[in-house]
């Protein structure tokens, strides 16, 4: 075989592996840039490393207001309303705006593996407590774990099963979903007097625990 003939052998073969490794990478570049594209980063590693979470918008202010979380269509909450919106983990930005379109206030936000609550406005204040005893989770009774003010936004449970407010308690909640937590609205009066804030909450609970188990 001739010197010639090895050489265009020999061209032919790097052209074919350089033209190999092009499609590898243009592939690999296009199933990122998917991911990307979703939100949820390139190769999916927000979804990866940080969970698919949710994030609960509480309007207690006088307004309804329109809200967009990373990038989504604006939704509308009502005054004294909520939305539940699913979230990628990783950072994102909620963009609060009034029904006229002008923004109000921008939020960036960190879920990792844990629900959100986002607090639209000051108004409205909350009880945090854990009900694992209702769910064989060891304890005989709701233990209060946290309250937030009206200066506290932006609160983290650190947990994906969250009984947010006006939501059912479910019958059963995830193992791997972190502690389970029962978020309810109480009067900011309460705040400053545990005793009373435990005697409503109990009340709540049972009336929600009666309703919920009810047959549909």
């Amino acid at each position: 075989m001739s010197d010639d003939i090895l050489l265009e052998s020999g061209k032919k073969s790097k052209l074919g592996l350089i033209v190999l490794v092009t499609t590898v990478l243009v592939a690999l570049g296009a199933v990122g840039a998917v991911g990307h594209l979703a939100g949820a980063g390139w190769f999916g590693y927000r979804k990866i490393l940080y969970g698919m979470n949710d994030i609960y918008l509480l309007n207690m202010g006088p307004e309804k207001l329109l809200v967009s979380v990373a990038g989504g269509d604006p939704i509308e909450v009502e005054s004294e309303g909520a939305h539940l919106v699913e979230l990628m983990g990783g950072e994102s930005e909620v963009i609060i705006s009034n029904t006229e379109g002008e923004v109000v206030e921008t939020h960036t936000v960190f879920a990792e593996n844990s629900s959100l609550l986002l607090k639209l406005s000051v108004d409205g204040c909350l009880a945090v407590s854990d009900v694992g005893a209702f769910y064989g989770r060891g304890g005989d009774s709701m233990k209060i774990v946290e309250t937030i003010d009206r200066s506290t936004r932006l609160y983290t449970p650190g947990s994906n099963n969250i009984i947010w407010p006006r939501k059912n308690f479910p019958r059963a909640l995830p193992k791997d979903g972190g502690d389970a937590l029962w978020v309810e609205l109480v009067g900011c009066a309460l705040l400053e007097e545990p005793r009373f804030m435990r005697g409503y909450l109990d009340t709540r609970l049972g009336e929600r625990l009666a309703r919920d188990k009810k047959p549909e």
